[in-house]
């Protein structure tokens, strides 16, 4: 099981989840979708970013992708000069 974390989760729906956290299962599925709780869960991966899951067109046969933004202005919520987009290994 993995567990990625980050400043913010965009799910699709609704406002971004603060601290959103991706539940995988070994096989790279995900499992489940939140918030992480007050207290650190062992062996979670955290980025100073925007994670979105499934990002585009994702043939059935094919893992999720999770698509990582860095560089990005949380007070104001923008994009910095430096931001980057990085496609999570799952």
């Amino acid at each position: 099981m993995r567990r990625i974390a980050a400043q913010y989760l965009f799910i699709g729906q609704g406002p971004m989840l603060r601290r959103g956290v991706v539940t995988l299962d070994d096989t790279g599925q995900v499992m489940e979708v939140g918030q992480l709780p007050d207290t650190e869960i062992c062996s979670t991966e955290f980025y100073n970013g925007i994670i979105i899951p499934e990002v585009g067109v994702i043939a059935p046969d094919l893992k999720p992708v999770l698509l990582l933004i860095e560089g990005v202005d949380f007070t104001n919520m923008k994009l910095l000069p430096t931001a980057t987009a990085t496609v999570l290994t799952v």
